[in-house]
């Protein structure tokens, strides 16, 4: 449990911090956001575009929702939802859904049509 005061009185108190994907997901979707917009900025295939669009809807959304997840976690957001984790739980299930589909978006981006990929000779030399 990790409590966090101000002003010498408690302000907020976080129960089940030990689970990585609620809050591990918050830096890497900052890390992966700027690279992913440098690159979105450079796509011409409208088809491209519209999977492209998909994959951040879906990240923004999952990031959201594991936003809430966490916050249902803290004491002030356990005590919207009576003190349980299964509202808490069953976003979290979300979010590694949407992060799946999202996932398979980023795939299809990279490897069916080259995003952010570059060219590669057929000549190498070991």
């Amino acid at each position: 449990m990790l409590k966090i005061f101000r002003n010498g009185k408690r302000f907020l108190e976080f129960r089940a911090l030990h689970n990585p994907g609620i809050h591990g997901f918050f830096l890497p979707f900052v890390c992966g956001s700027v690279p992913g917009l440098i690159d979105w900025l450079s796509l011409k295939d409208h088809k491209v575009v519209k999977i492209t669009n998909w994959h951040a809807r879906l990240n923004v959304i999952a990031l959201l929702i594991f936003a809430l997840s966490f916050y249902l976690r803290t004491t002030s957001g356990a005590n919207l939802v009576s003190r349980g984790y299964n509202i808490a739980l069953a976003l979290s299930v979300l979010g590694v859904i949407l992060i799946s589909i999202s996932g398979y978006l980023g795939v299809e981006m990279v490897f069916k049509h080259a995003v952010a990929v570059e060219g590669q000779s057929r000549d190498r030399t070991a």
